[in-house]
């Protein structure tokens, strides 16, 4: 006996057990009764063993059938939780946006894409998980985020991953208000020998710094990393001569109220972008359209002079 079945077979033999007939059982699972007649026998061919006796009304369990009934009642119930469980799960996810991102969009941009969600879509979850590029995009890339947000130059990758460009936005010097260097049109060699402060001192951001200084001819800047963006803030507002390099978006109410300055550079910094990525073969969520759309109308309303001087 080969006692291997399938799942369509228990399905078929408890319909025709449940109507006492194939005619009305392959009505309710709107198969033909060949198609159900042919499960069934198949069914009795796996178990070894007749499963229906034919009456002048019907038809009727044997006794094989009557001792598997319930087994088969249990194989289908647990089908149905498997298949419920799936269902939960596609429910769950299509509720819930999950976003790789770094500190400073988390902190800076984020919040209003939260109260936006909140408003428009309240039955939209955001999970926001944290870390540096090259992490991030190979979480969305492999699928283990839906989407992902990254602040960094231009690559040629972007058109083949697919990248949506946000915006822009500069990378500023900032300092104290009484810092030596404010009010003055700043060249790259008066910072030479000054220590710039930074989250992370392999990151993007130091790459592009040292990049300026080499095109100006100048020496690399020592740096200094301190981690999070709220520590380098500190750090300047209680050093009146601590120079910090931090993207624009993240600084622009410091440099509105007047507590930090953004140095006016005689050749600005390069600019940084804000980058959208998919997970592959995903399409965009209503969740995902809201994200983008704020962070867009964000990028927007910080123009680079506000924050260059």
């Amino acid at each position: 006996m080969d006692a291997r079945v399938d799942l369509r077979q228990v399905r078929m033999f408890l319909a025709v057990h449940r109507h006492g007939s194939f005619t009305r059982a392959a009505r309710e699972l709107d198969v033909a009764q060949s198609t159900m007649s042919n499960a069934v026998l198949e069914f009795e061919r796996a178990l070894g063993h007749k499963l229906f006796t034919r009456e002048p009304r019907g038809v009727r369990l044997t006794a094989v059938g009557e001792a598997i009934l319930e087994f088969a009642a249990r194989l289908a119930a647990t089908e149905e939780e498997l298949l419920d469980a799936a269902r939960t799960f596609d429910a769950r996810r299509a509720s819930r946006l999950t976003l790789a991102t770094n500190e400073s969009v988390s902190s800076y941009l984020i919040p209003d894409v939260t109260a936006r969600l909140l408003r428009d879509l309240p039955h939209v979850t955001l999970d926001v998980r944290l870390g540096l590029c090259p992490a991030i995009r190979e979480q969305v890339l492999t699928g283990h985020v839906d989407v992902a947000v990254l602040v960094e130059p231009a690559r040629p990758e972007d058109t083949r991953e697919g990248a949506r460009i946000l915006g822009e936005t500069p990378l500023v010097l900032c300092v104290h208000p009484r810092h030596p260097l404010v009010g003055r049109r700043v060249r790259l060699d008066d910072l030479w020998g000054r220590v710039v402060t930074m989250t992370y001192t392999a990151g993007t951001y130091a790459r592009l710094l040292g990049g300026a200084f080499l095109a100006a001819g100048l020496p690399e800047a020592p740096t200094r990393a301190l981690g999070s963006i709220e520590a380098v803030k500190r750090h300047v507002l209680r050093d009146e001569d601590a120079l910090a390099l931090l993207p624009a978006f993240v600084v622009k109410d410091e440099v509105r109220a007047g507590t930090l300055v953004a140095l006016t550079l005689e050749r600005p910094l390069p600019s940084v972008q804000l980058k959208l990525l998919r997970a592959p073969g995903s399409a965009a969520s209503a969740g995902q359209e809201v994200l983008l759309g704020t962070l867009r109308r964000a990028l927007s309303e910080l123009p680079s002079q506000e924050v260059q001087g």
